[in-house]
C-alpha cells in the first residue's frame, strides 16, 4: 500500500502508527474465524476469506497473545524450544503471505486493519 524504500521510510512509520493492536486483534479474530463483522463482510461482497488468510490472521492472534506474555507476565519464562516453535509460526504465516498478499480479499483484510476502529463508530 505504502511501498518500499528509502523514500518512503517516513510515509510507513506514519501508517504504522495508525494501527492500534486492539483493533488489529478484532479483524485478526474474525478472519481467523472466517467470520468477520457485518461492515467488512459486506465489502467481501461473497468472497470467501482463504484458509491461508485465516491462518495468517490467527498466527498474528497468538504472536500478539505471546508477545503480551513475555512483556507484561513476569512469572512467564520461554526455553528455547518454544522460542523457535514462536518463529518457526511467524515464518510459516510470512511463506502463506506471499501467495495471498495480491488477493482482493487479502486487500481488504489489510484496508480493515487499516479502518476497523473508524468502521465500528460510524454510522
Amino acid at each position: 500500500m505504502v511501498g518500499g524504500g528509502l523514500e518512503r521510510k517516513l510515509l510507513r512509520g506514519y501508517v504504522i502508527r495508525a494501527f492500534g493492536h486492539r483493533s488489529i486483534a478484532d479483524v485478526c479474530r474474525g478472519f481467523a474465524q472466517k467470520n468477520p463483522g457485518q461492515k467488512i463482510r459486506e465489502v467481501l461482497a461473497g468472497h470467501e476469506i482463504s484458509d491461508d488468510l485465516a491462518h495468517i490472521a490467527d498466527t498474528f492472534c497468538s504472536l500478539q497473545n505471546e508477545r503480551n506474555e513475555a512483556d507484561y507476565n513476569f512469572g512467564r519464562s520461554y526455553a528455547k524450544e518454544q522460542v523457535a516453535i514462536i518463529i518457526d509460526d511467524a515464518k510459516i504465516a510470512h511463506q502463506k503471505w506471499q501467495n495471498i498478499k495480491d488477493d482482493k480479499t487479502t486487500k481488504i483484510f489489510l484496508v480493515a486493519l487499516l479502518v476497523h476502529q473508524n468502521l465500528k463508530t460510524s454510522r
